[in-house]
């Protein structure tokens, strides 16, 4: 009896942990939808153009900001992790290393994306 009582508890507990967040998703989207084609319906109805749902291109600037900035850090972290391999430390002592290189490779990244940045907004201009 306690073996089926575990069983269904677990059974309960792996449902509420995946299966209803996944559900609750899909009700929530499936109403949203819903309720965005009963209010175009009614605009359409009362003779009024509704809005599109054209997307809006996405800012270049602010994708190669985000690359930019991520290979600072990967690189920032690549040569932590190998000055710590080369010098032999502890990991304690690894972190106070690693993180004052993945800044000042961050801040060299922020640097590179400005000047990038500054060139493609005087091109735009000419």
């Amino acid at each position: 009896m306690n073996d089926i009582f575990g069983s269904v508890i677990a059974i309960v507990a792996i449902l509420s942990t995946i299966a209803l967040p996944i559900g609750l998703g899909v009700y929530f989207a499936l109403r949203t939808a819903n309720h965005k084609h009963k209010e175009r319906m009614e605009m359409i109805n009362q003779g009024l153009m509704p809005p599109s749902d054209d997307k809006e291109i996405p800012n270049r600037l602010k994708t190669l900001k985000n690359a930019v900035l991520l290979i600072g850090v990967g690189v920032g972290v690549g040569i932590g992790i190998l000055i710590v391999k080369i010098l032999n430390l502890r990991e304690d002592e690894g972190f106070w290393v690693i993180a004052p290189i993945v800044l000042l490779f961050l801040g060299i990244s922020h640097l590179i994306y400005f000047f990038m940045s500054k060139n493609h907004n005087e091109n735009e201009v000419d």
